[in-house]
Formats: structure tokens, C-alpha cells, sequence
């Protein structure tokens, strides 16, 4: 599997790689997919933070006995979004290790 690193960092010396080999590899489709994949992650990653802080000041608001119904209904609705956008980053992130082992070995 190439390296995530060299794929992001040096892609053209990816691509002379395959060259070299005369491989018909679709690097960009790989590099497409890894592209999409690091845009979810924050994403994904600032929905996860609202929940957790939903969860929190609801917590606070019951544990000061004051109305927490407005929060729950967001809390819902967040945990909607959360699950959605982790099941993506999940199809995300199989899409690219699947291209990603698929790619030939260039050393």
C-alpha cells in the first residue's frame, strides 16, 4: 500500500513512479479519493464536538433543574447528523483503501 504521506506530499513522484512501471493505476482517482476522505474527517469531527457539548449542557441544565427539552430536540437532531456523517467517512475512507491496496507496488 503507498504511503499516505508520499501520496499527499509528492504525487508527482508518485505518478513518475507508475510511469516508470507502465502501470495503468488510476492514481487520480485515488488522490480524488483521499481528498474527499480529509475534507470528512472535520466534518465529521466538529459534529461529534457539538453533540458531546449538547450532551453536556443538558446534563447541566437537569442537574440545575432547569428545562433541557429545546437542547434534547437539538440533541436529536445532532446525533441524526453525527450518525450520518460518520456512516459517509466510514464509505469515505473503504473507497480509499480499496484503491489504495489496490495500487501496484513501486519499489
Amino acid at each position: 500500500m503507498l504511503d499516505p504521506r508520499l501520496l499527499r506530499d509528492r504525487p508527482g513522484e508518485v505518478r513518475r513512479m507508475l510511469e516508470r512501471r507502465r502501470s495503468a493505476y488510476d492514481l487520480d482517482a485515488l488522490l480524488e479519493a483521499n481528498r474527499r476522505r480529509l475534507e470528512m474527517i472535520p466534518v465529521a469531527d466538529a459534529l461529534r464536538a457539538r453533540r458531546n457539548r449538547t450532551g453536556e449542557e443538558i446534563a447541566a441544565r437537569k442537574k440545575a433543574g432547569a428545562d433541557a427539552s429545546g437542547l434534547v430536540a437539538e440533541m436529536g437532531r445532532l446525533a441524526g447528523e453525527a450518525a450520518g456523517a460518520e456512516a459517509r467517512m466510514a464509505e469515505l475512507e473503504r473507497a480509499y483503501l480499496r484503491l489504495a491496496m489496490s495500487a501496484p507496488n513501486m519499489l
